[in-house]
């Protein structure tokens, strides 16, 4: 009988590992690192710290450099700038699609994650923050009924560890955003479909903000 318990691969617990590593600097963008050495310090053997790094390059964190390792990715102004207007361009289109099936019942439940946003924003408790967040944005995605568009959105959502990386410094760009996902209920419960682009427009231009903020004192970002 199964008990519904899913175990997680040697190659997707490197790959946390790795990415975590990214994440807290101690992997730095522009620096080179052997697979071998890590599955050496991992005490495991090399296969698995290869499928993870290959996983990791794939979401444009890492390039595999033949016979050395990887490369820890960088990141452009431009490339942002990019990626949040394309982002900005699909959210618009799958909010749109979203509106003839968002209710009361329906705006009363993303307000209800809403509110455990903003409480977990105030008790300073970021990843749960985060966590939410994402909730909120899927679950919009979700009522477009389009799994499309959903795995669409899902690929670029990948990119949300550069929001995040020091997000305990930026609580006042974050706060702004939870603010602006209040007035897009405001918008979508009055049924203006002809606002929904200007708004995401100006909502992706608080992002970049944030992103840019947020990776300005790493190495991860490069003019």
């Amino acid at each position: 009988m199964s008990l519904g318990i899913v175990v997680a691969t040697k190659s997707e617990i490197v790959y946390d590992k790795i990415k975590n590593y990214i994440i807290n600097g101690k992997l730095e963008p522009g620096e080179k690192y052997s697979i071998s050495k890590l599955a050496k310090d991992f005490g495991i053997s090399r296969s698995p710290v290869y499928e993870a790094v290959k996983l990791l390059e794939k979401e444009d964190f890492v390039t595999i450099i033949p016979n050395v390792g990887f490369k820890v990715n960088t990141l452009t102004r431009k490339e942002i700038h990019d990626l949040l207007r394309i982002q900005g361009a699909l959210e618009g289109l799958a909010i749109r699609e979203a509106m003839d099936n968002i209710g009361e019942e329906e705006i009363e439940e993303l307000n209800k994650i809403l509110d455990r946003t903003e409480k977990y924003y105030n008790n300073n408790k970021i990843d749960k923050y985060v966590e939410e967040n994402k909730k909120f944005h899927f679950k919009l995605y979700k009522y477009s009924q389009s799994n499309k568009l959903l795995n669409v959105l899902k690929d670029y959502w990948r990119y949300e560890i550069w929001y995040t990386q020091n997000s305990d410094e930026i609580k006042s760009n974050i706060c702004n955003l939870i603010d602006d996902h209040r007035e897009l209920l405001e918008i979508i419960e009055e049924g203006k479909e002809e606002k929904v682009q200007d708004f995401i427009d100006e909502h992706i231009k608080d992002c970049e903000q944030v992103v840019l903020n947020n990776l300005e004192s790493t190495k991860m970002l490069v003019d």
